[in-house]
């Protein structure tokens, strides 16, 4: 708070009033947009977020090639299961009764 009223209490009261605070938020709004510029032009620094455009993303540390087959592998183990209790109910179903 020292820091803040040496900064921006221009009538040096002590306090803040609406138009000294008022003052310091567009001088931190200023700031923070300086910041962000500076961070979006650094080649070092990826930002993730969602894309503008509305398309789905994933992140992950797998490479391409190794996500798809994990996908591709998982689609086929769920389709035999699938496929298994399909066949599982038909035998069921199917079934004599069973009559003591």
């Amino acid at each position: 708070m020292p820091a803040l009223l040496a900064r921006f209490d221009l009538d040096n009261n002590g306090e803040l009033d609406m138009q000294e605070w008022m003052l310091a938020r567009s001088a931190a709004k200023r700031e923070v947009g300086k910041q962000m510029r500076e961070a979006h032009a650094a080649p070092d620094l990826h930002i993730i977020s969602v894309p503008r455009d509305g398309r789905l993303f994933l992140i992950t540390n797998l490479g391409q090639n190794e996500l798809s087959r994990r996908y591709l592998f998982w689609a086929w183990m769920h389709l035999l299961i699938f496929f298994g209790a399909l066949a599982g109910i038909g035998w069921i179903l199917h079934a004599p009764a069973y009559t003591p």
